[in-house]
């Protein structure tokens, strides 16, 4: 169990005290073995006790006994000698966030005996001079990342990773957290009276339990900070790897667009009147063919001279790896062609993207139109094949004939032609109208278009 002092610290119970004693005597005693398994797998060593039908895990980290390896002590390079462990009195274990539960870090001072004065100084066992230390595969089974008030398991950094790419925000990926806690707390409901708690459902489990979760500290779902935390840190360790997978990417045709979402929370408060003031306007992306961005920028516009340097510094890269853009798709091709063409070479084919394209026309039709839904859904079948009609993409763009013939058959369904109860406008029937004005100037798009980013939603 536990508890909170007067002073509102928490503390273990003395059962718990007992338990995680027994845990490190076994230890100890030639079982570190069975404590080398990671979080999620089943010889992992995990202390149960009850907070309210809850329960948190339990890690011990002593490498020198774990591994049976001398450490040095990394100031005075002589061996170090094992200590207490760290889990009562004023020392109390660090918290590890998981995905479906928290566990208590418990590791140990290491002393070393050397200097001047001979006086001894204590070091953890998770200092990062000491992990260091260690070989890849044994740094491996500590499957988690720590700082200095707390850490996280892979596992719920994996999960939030995965949540980010799906466009949840920071606060979603918390309440998904606190959803899968209850639910796996829920889930060990039936070893107990379910008599008493009734019919199991994340609402009750959550209107009954919640409470005490967030009065402890080691059993509280993190936070959306907390989650904003692990993500940053994380990502600023994977950087290079990012940049560098980014640099070896290549692409005969590309896809650009600005977007304005992300931006819109990039700024900073004026020390003057507190007031929030925007950094950028908008976020540069460019896509190769699979969807795959090849480089970025934040602009503070939407002019080309903002980012005719990456784009030139594309075509470089690009050049260096034997390969010649030859496709530009973008929104503004009719402004920008010359641009792009004095960058990537004369060569150059500059054309709509399929989206933008699409877009141009459903935003001529009324909203409110009782017809409207149903004529923005027809709409994006123009650019499929015939045997491709459900709700996921599952063939490549038809050829051009296909898709103006697509093209009649939508018109001819759609445009009023004198009737009152179509969402056809006269803005509809220009937009139309622009895109077939030549076979030349017609959107197509011969890749896999399921996979291209800007174009998933056709």
């Amino acid at each position: 169990m536990l508890t909170s002092s007067c002073r509102g610290v928490l503390k273990l119970t003395p059962e718990c005290v007992e338990q995680i004693e027994t845990l490190i005597e076994k230890f100890q005693n030639g079982e570190a073995g069975q404590f080398s398994a990671k979080y999620d797998e089943l010889q992992q060593v995990r202390l149960d006790y009850s907070v309210e039908h809850s329960n948190i895990g339990i890690f011990l980290w002593c490498p020198m006994t774990r591994f049976g390896i001398a450490i040095r002590c990394p100031v005075h390079g002589m061996p170090l000698s094992r200590s207490r462990w760290v889990y009562k009195d004023s020392d109390t274990p660090r918290i590890i966030y998981g995905l479906t539960m928290n566990s208590l870090l418990v590791q140990r001072y290491y002393y070393c005996g050397g200097g001047e004065r001979k006086s001894k100084h204590k070091i953890l066992s998770t200092d990062p001079d000491i992990m260091r230390q260690l070989t890849v595969n044994q740094m491996s089974t500590a499957n988690f990342k720590l700082r200095h008030k707390c850490g996280w398991t892979l596992d719920l950094t994996n999960f939030i990773f995965t949540q980010i790419s799906h466009g949840c925000t920071f606060l979603d990926i918390a309440e998904q957290v606190e959803r899968l806690r209850l639910e796996s707390w829920g889930n060990k409901f039936d070893a107990l009276s379910l008599k008493e708690l009734g019919s199991y459902s994340y609402e009750n489990v959550s209107h009954s339990f919640r409470k005490e979760f967030e009065q402890s500290d080691y059993l509280k779902v993190p936070s959306r900070d907390i989650i904003e935390t692990i993500f940053l840190e994380t990502f600023g360790e994977r950087k290079q790897f990012y940049e560098h997978f980014m640099d070896d990417l290549t692409a005969t045709s590309i896809s650009m667009d600005h977007t304005f979402k992300v931006s819109k929370n990039i700024g900073v408060v004026r020390c003057v009147d507190q007031k929030w003031t925007q950094q950028y306007s908008g976020l540069f992306i460019v896509l190769n063919e699979q969807g795959l961005v090849l480089t970025w920028s934040f602009t503070a516009t939407e002019k080309f001279g903002e980012i005719s340097h990456l784009l030139s510094s594309l075509r470089d890269r690009m050049s260096n790896k034997g390969r010649i853009v030859r496709q530009a798709y973008l929104d503004n091709c009719c402004k920008w062609s010359k641009c792009l063409e004095e960058v990537f070479g004369p060569g150059l084919d500059v054309k709509l993207d399929i989206f933008h394209g699409l877009q141009r026309i459903t935003r001529t039709i009324p909203k409110r139109h009782k017809k409207s839904s149903a004529c923005s859904a027809d709409l994006k079948f123009v650019v499929r094949d015939r045997d491709d009609q459900g709700a996921i993409r599952t063939r490549n763009t038809p050829n051009q004939s296909v898709i103006e013939e697509n093209m009649s058959i939508f018109v001819s369904k759609w445009s009023n032609n004198g009737n009152d109860s179509s969402p056809w406008t006269a803005d509809t029937d220009k937009e139309v109208s622009n895109l077939l004005v030549s076979q030349d100037e017609i959107i197509i798009y011969y890749y896999y278009l399921q996979c291209f980013s800007v174009c998933k939603r056709y």
